[in-house]
């Protein structure tokens, strides 16, 4: 695994610590970014494991609107 991608994942377990041990609230924005970030995790072991892999892109289309204002990065 690259650092690049390792760096993904070390922000899914911060962002999923803080939501789990602090009173922090997950914004949508932050949520998302940690699920691309998960995504990407999946796709690097179907790319290295699988027998059939074939390349997908993330869908942020069909994650549900909370009606939850998102911020610009």
């Amino acid at each position: 695994m690259g650092n690049e991608l390792f760096l993904l994942l070390k922000y899914v377990i911060r962002l999923g610590n803080s939501s789990v041990h602090t009173n922090a609230h997950v914004k949508r924005d932050e949520a998302i970014l940690s699920l691309r970030n998960l995504f990407e995790f999946c796709k690097w072991i179907n790319y290295c494991y699988s027998e059939h892999y074939e390349e997908r892109e993330f869908d942020e289309s069909i994650l549900a609107d909370t009606g939850e204002k998102k911020t610009k990065p």
